[in-house]
């Protein structure tokens, strides 16, 4: 998708969203909660070097590959946009990523955030401060 349909598909999915409340009512989802997920992955070799040397060049398309992939695997149809940068110093990929559920929660499928759930749920070991989770 472009930006502008990756937008407009974030918006559509925004209008329909709801949020279930303790009580079991639902509503909006609200306007802080992180409903679209961005992922910026940058190659090492600067733009210079990928326009002098074709070895080099070689080397940013096959991490794009791999790059594309691993984000296919980690959001599977989640994954709407992958957008190249050449215009900056070193090559770059946009990635973007709407949440699927009715809720449109992008920190359910945040790895960190995730981790950070499961240990918390785990609790503090013996003798661990529970203030250190």
């Amino acid at each position: 998708m472009t930006i502008a349909e990756v937008r407009a598909a974030h918006d559509d999915q925004v209008a329909n969203a709801r949020d279930t409340m303790a009580n079991g009512r639902t509503r909006a989802v609200r306007s802080t909660q992180k409903t679209l997920g961005t992922v910026v992955a940058s190659h090492p070799a600067t733009m210079a070097e990928v326009w002098a040397d074709p070895a080099t060049a070689a080397n940013v398309a096959d991490w794009e590959r791999r790059t594309v992939a691993w984000l296919i695997e980690a959001y599977g149809d989640q994954l709407v946009s992958v957008v190249r940068h050449t215009d900056e110093a070193h090559a770059h990929l946009h990635a973007y990523i709407l949440p699927a559920g009715a809720q449109m929660k992008f920190t359910d499928i945040h790895p960190g955030q995730v981790a950070k759930a499961e240990i918390m749920a785990a609790g503090p070991l013996p003798g661990e401060d529970s203030k250190v989770l």
